[in-house]
């Protein structure tokens, strides 16, 4: 059975406060991440992240999961069946 493609984007409202325990989050699940893109903010307190992972639900799931309980993340994921 093929494994789903997934993109899921971040916003991050301070990235100074919160990109030590996201990128935390982020290499925990490093395995299942096929590319990775952030993009400051034009002042560089927000930014938006772009991951594409190949990953079965459950899986992901559990990363969403881990990346919700940090504040002042925004998460959204886009599932492509294969």
């Amino acid at each position: 059975m093929a494994v789903p493609l997934w993109i899921m984007g971040i916003l991050v409202e301070d990235r100074a406060a919160v990109a030590p325990e996201l990128q935390e989050v982020i290499t925990k699940y490093g395995s299942e991440i096929l590319c990775r893109m952030g993009i400051p903010g034009p002042k560089k307190h927000k930014a938006l992240i772009t991951i594409i992972i190949e990953s079965d639900l459950e899986q992901l799931t559990s990363f969403r999961r881990e990346l919700d309980t940090i504040p002042g993340l925004s998460v959204q994921t886009i599932s492509f069946p294969q």
